[in-house]
């Protein structure tokens, strides 16, 4: 039944109504005021959640991953690389990558470098920031490097041949190499076989012949900045090698992406080479880019056009006695030496058989600072009253010039030593003395491969900057023959370079020589030990020098000595 409330009682309900509902709102909001505080002093109290830490998912590899192999990592929150880096983790020390790409899901690198990887064992990926030494993660998943064939060349008769490349780390050693194998230094028929360079640490599948077809991939090796000082390479240069013309302008076209252009261009008929400089823009950070073209074209053959030094150090010496060397070696030999430029009018050598040929930059200043001179002198030098002749009395000596000054500086670059190497072996030289040392660098060691190849022996100063010392190319190739200096008392040059690239010993310390226009003076220094092997070597066979030699230092091969000091018997007879 509906009941009919006066006018003033509906009102005053409604008020009540109004009032009640305003209540229960204001209850709400304090009581939603309080929760709001009570959490927010909880939040004081519990600790905050961290930000998710990276997770390593997958690695997209079907088997073990080869040196210079690109290969895709995907995981969780791996960040965006710009403070994090990726490692091996667990190699002493861990062994950083060089990713090429890194978003937070994918992160795509490349193994550049595995000194310090034991092949057959299975290692684990890290990622931790930049300058910190935890870990943010490590993988549950392995990666297996695998082991490094020997690569199979072929010779210039079809024979095969292995070459073995350094890495970038020159002191590290592969630890399955047999180190008593590895100091065997190289004969006359096994020189091919045991590689280009000392302290194999990688070696890459390059199947096919080098010679009239398309190089195989160099090794990918990451290049290192150059030292703080002053760069050791010409500024705004990069070298490429090729395998012929083809190939040559197939390399220009993709280098073009990188904004470079061909300088000069050379095809090097003997070596069946194909040399190209090219200029890179001005300002351009040459390590990197040099990084990023191996990276982004692992088939091409480029490196810096490094500057070399020669190895005399500026101070009548019985260096003949001490090898046991005759008055006059009547047997023919047509030798080799890359030098400064020799002066055909130095009393030593006026009537000596000797034909030069420059290798230098047009305009360039030639260096005529005597050592040239020193060096052909000793080689094939004329017998005089203060002189006592060079070592090959019917020696024919091809002397290449390959230094030039600039701002009082001497040196040469791997450029012009690759063409002046082209021209010796067009000469059909037995052996080449290279008294000169710098950088180690792949074109090179290409290149010296080749020479060898045509079973020309390479003798090379082993450098004089101390015990301590990285070991100094193209010494320190393997299958070039290094050659340290002695004194008079047998003793090793304080200078010398030590190491396990070192083959010989001959004197080096006070040797007579020719000097600069008319004159004679006393050297030492690498540079002056190395003619005394390669006039040996002219003669004889290496297998002959190490038998023949007389131990010194330790017993058998040494860092310091090699094999010890060298002794000529009846070749020259």
């Amino acid at each position: 039944m509906r009941i009919d409330w006066p006018k003033g009682v509906r009102i005053i309900a409604r008020f009540i109504a109004l009032f009640t509902t305003l209540g229960l709102l204001l209850d709400t909001n304090s009581l939603t005021a309080a929760e709001s505080r009570a959490s927010q002093q909880a939040a004081e109290v519990l600790p905050r959640p961290s930000a998710s830490k990276p997770e390593i998912l997958k690695i997209n590899l079907q088997s073990c991953v080869k040196l210079g192999q690109q290969f895709t990592i995907e995981g969780k929150n791996l960040g965006n690389g710009r403070n994090l880096s990726l490692y091996i983790a667990d190699t002493k020390p861990a062994l950083q990558l060089n990713p090429i790409s890194w978003s937070t899901r994918r992160i795509v690198t490349v193994n550049t470098d595995t000194s310090l990887i034991e092949f057959g064992r299975r290692y684990q990926l890290g990622i931790r920031k930049k300058g910190q030494k935890a870990w943010l993660t490590k993988s549950k998943l392995l990666l297996e490097f695998c082991r490094p064939p020997n690569s199979r060349l072929e010779t210039a008769s079809g024979e095969p041949a292995t070459v073995n490349f350094d890495s970038t780390t020159a002191q590290a050693r592969n630890p399955n190499d047999d180190a008593s194998a590895s100091r065997q230094p190289p004969t006359s028929n096994a020189r091919i076989d045991e590689g280009v360079s000392r302290n194999v640490t990688d070696y890459v599948d390059r199947s096919g012949s080098l010679m009239g077809r398309s190089l195989p991939s160099p090794p990918q090796v990451r290049i290192a900045p150059p030292p703080s000082k002053s760069p050791d390479f010409e500024p705004n240069q990069l070298v490429v090698l090729s395998a012929d013309m083809q190939e040559a302008n197939k390399v220009s076209a993709e280098l073009r992406n990188f904004n470079i252009r061909v300088k000069s261009r050379k095809k090097l008929t003997n070596l069946g080479l194909v040399i190209s400089v090219f200029r890179t823009p001005q300002g351009e950070d040459l390590v990197d880019l040099a990084n990023q073209i191996r990276a982004q074209s692992p088939d091409i053959w480029v490196d810096f056009n490094h500057h070399y030094q020669l190895l005399a150090d500026p101070r009548h010496s019985l260096g003949q006695k001490m090898v046991d060397w005759p008055e006059s070696c009547n047997k023919p030999a047509r030798v080799g030496q890359l030098d400064t430029q020799v002066n055909l009018q130095h009393p030593s050598l006026n009537s000596k058989m000797i034909t030069t040929k420059p290798f230098r930059p047009k305009n360039s200043e030639a260096v005529q600072d005597g050592h040239g001179n020193a060096i052909a002198s000793l080689l094939v030098g004329n017998k005089m009253n203060n002189f006592p002749g060079g070592l090959l009395t019917q020696g024919h000596l091809f002397a290449a010039d390959i230094f030039w000054e600039d701002s009082d500086k001497k040196y040469t670059s791997t450029e012009w030593i690759i063409k002046g190497l082209d021209w010796l072996v067009s000469q059909k030289v037995s052996v080449i003395n290279m008294s000169f040392g710098g950088r180690q660098n792949l074109l090179l060691a290409l290149a010296i491969d080749r020479v060898i190849q045509k079973n020309i022996t390479v003798v090379a100063a082993a450098g004089n900057s101390g015990k301590d010392a990285l070991p100094i190319y193209p010494a320190a190739f393997k299958n070039v023959i290094a050659v340290t200096a002695i004194d008079k008392n047998q003793n090793l040059y304080k200078k010398a370079n030590r190491g396990d690239y070192i083959d010989f010993a001959a004197p080096g310390v006070a040797i007579w020589t020719a000097h600069k226009k008319n004159g004679f003076k006393y050297q030492q220094g690498t540079s002056f030990a190395a003619p005394f092997v390669t006039a040996m070597a002219a003669v004889s066979d290496i297998e002959t020098l190490k038998n023949s030699s007389i131990d010194l230092g330790e017993p058998g091969r040494d860092k310091s000595f090699g094999w010890g000091l060298i002794k000529i018997n009846d070749e020259c007879n």
